[in-house]
């Protein structure tokens, strides 16, 4: 997986649990209405010394890979009050908390393992609302580390992904246990 593919990934979960439009901060976008989420991925190093592994007669690198992806979370809000425009609710926090749960259930968990990788969570979600220029701008920041491994070989580094669609069922998990002997 190329880490152009790696990226893709990263933006395909986080969107599959908050919907809206989802972009890279890196890229130079217009301003997009909320609710939208931006990602931005820091590296933290290599490594220096890699796990070297001959296959066929050649040899390959492999770095345990670890970055920190931000996260931040834009809505308009929804209005407060029965039927009458009290307030605006600041829903950016709940919705990233609902992606925390996602990275941590059955569906999420799967998605990682085929791609050879863990998210952990670094800190709780950040409420980072309040007024820009001259408008109210609700506003969550969560930080996860993103955990992988590289694969170099002949001047190309990717992130190893050798079991990428193979289901976990197959991968080795217990299904069921029987247990001969019983302790009392």
């Amino acid at each position: 997986m190329t880490f152009s593919e790696f990226k893709k990934f990263l933006r395909d979960m986080v969107k599959e649990c908050l919907g809206g439009n989802v972009v890279w901060a890196e890229q130079y976008t217009a301003q997009i209405p909320p609710p939208c989420t931006t990602l931005k991925l820091k590296d933290t190093g290599f490594p220096i010394h890699p796990v070297s592994i001959l296959k066929d007669g050649e040899i390959y690198y492999y770095y345990e890979c670890r970055k920190i992806l931000e996260i931040n979370r834009y809505t308009a809000g929804v209005s407060e009050g029965a039927g009458m425009v009290a307030g605006m609710e600041d829903t950016s926090v709940e919705d990233l908390t609902i992606l925390l749960l996602y990275l941590q259930s059955d569906k999420g968990i799967e998605r990682m393992h085929q791609a050879n990788t863990s998210i952990l969570q670094m800190d709780g979600v950040r409420n980072l609302t309040a007024i820009e220029g001259v408008r109210y701008k609700n506003r969550a920041m969560l930080e996860l580390t993103v955990n992988c491994t590289l694969e170099y070989h002949e001047g190309e580094a990717a992130i190893y992904a050798p079991d990428a669609g193979t289901p976990p069922e197959s991968g080795g998990y217990f299904e069921d246990v029987e247990m001969e002997a019983s302790y009392e």
